[in-house]
């Protein structure tokens, strides 16, 4: 038998033409279909909000069709996370069919072989992990859940794994965005793709193979279309952007002096410049000659729209830097 963990999609289909979103789901879909699981798990934040457009709910079910339609057998099980409890014990998943998967609702216990058994419990019922001891049978138990765990001084955790973990052998969580290591037993799936702009960092899915006697945990890494943060010098920038895959979105701060940025390049539309300028006094006459003479007063308008990251010195060099651009726009279309 064969098992995959997936969590964290955080699906969110904008619009009806918002197919970058939508298309790439559909190749996770094929991702999964192509390592021919028995069962398909979804440990939560599937989607983005607890209540999802209709574009987002279509897009769902397509997702699911096209792993039920392309595998002989196959369940579907999906428990809910965080961004799909909506209060008064109910979830995303109380309001939408049953079709194509199973949605656990209350936690549940699966027999993987005869000495093993699966548990699954939703975000929405967490408490149960809190005298989980008592629920166990006297064979290996793996917990499949949705848990934010405590990392460094910032992150608490929803609850205390000292309640739960030292019950269970292996524990496979959703939550965390990447790839993370609790203690000896337990592991976060990482997102199958990165949803937010963020650093690269690897992506994939936690695979389980399962025989009569014993299990083996795996992890499949996906290079799906994602959102991309990075941070490029300016003299980098050009080399840089020769090697950016067509398939992914990016968003590229780059640090420069207000005399270089009429010179950032023009970019294809899956790539969105971020200019972080850097300024303490500048000749304004000489900076709108400039910029009249570049053309590129798209530059001048975008910095306006981001006119709260404008400058990095200090409080005066960033108000200095603002109303610079202020007034090369305003010159600029006299």
């Amino acid at each position: 038998m064969k098992l995959v963990f997936i969590s964290d999609i955080h699906l969110n289909v904008r619009n009806s033409e918002d197919l970058w979103e939508s298309s790439r789901f559909l190749k996770l879909a094929d991702e999964i279909i192509n390592l021919t699981p028995n069962k398909v798990v979804l440990l939560g934040d599937i989607f983005e909000h607890a209540r999802p457009n209709l574009e987002s709910e279509k897009a769902f079910y397509e997702f699911l069709n096209h792993i039920k339609t392309s595998l002989d057998e196959v369940d579907i099980l999906i428990i809910s996370g965080n961004h799909e409890v909506l209060g008064n014990g109910r979830t995303t998943f109380d309001y939408l069919p049953n079709i194509n998967f199973t949605y656990y609702k209350e936690p549940v216990r699966l027999s993987l072989n005869t000495s093993l058994d699966l548990w699954l419990v939703g975000n929405n019922r967490l408490d149960f992990l809190k005298n989980v001891k008592q629920n166990l049978k006297s064979k290996q138990n793996i917990l499949g859940s949705h848990i934010r765990c405590g990392m460094g001084s910032i992150i608490k955790p929803e609850i205390d794994f000292n309640n739960f973990m030292p019950f269970f052998d292996d524990i496979v969580l959703g939550d965390i965005h990447s790839r993370h290591f609790v203690g000896n037993n337990v592991q976060y799936t990482s997102q199958p793709y990165r949803t937010t702009y963020a650093t690269p960092s690897d992506c994939g899915i936690v695979t389980l193979e399962v025989n009569s006697k014993s299990y083996t945990f795996g992890y499949h890494k996906l290079y799906l279309p994602s959102r991309n943060l990075l941070e490029v010098g300016f003299e980098d920038l050009s080399d840089v952007l020769k090697g950016l895959n067509k398939l992914d979105l990016y968003k590229i701060r780059v640090p420069v002096l207000l005399e270089q940025v009429y010179k950032l390049p023009k970019v294809p539309s899956n790539i969105r410049l971020e200019p972080i300028i850097q300024v303490e006094e500048v000749d304004r006459d000489e900076a709108i000659e400039e910029f009249r003479n570049s053309g590129r007063i798209d530059i001048v308008e975008t910095l306006l729209r981001l006119s709260k990251q404008v400058s990095t010195l200090s409080e005066r060099s960033m108000e200095h830097g603002e109303n610079i651009l202020k007034e090369i726009l305003t010159e600029y279309k006299k």
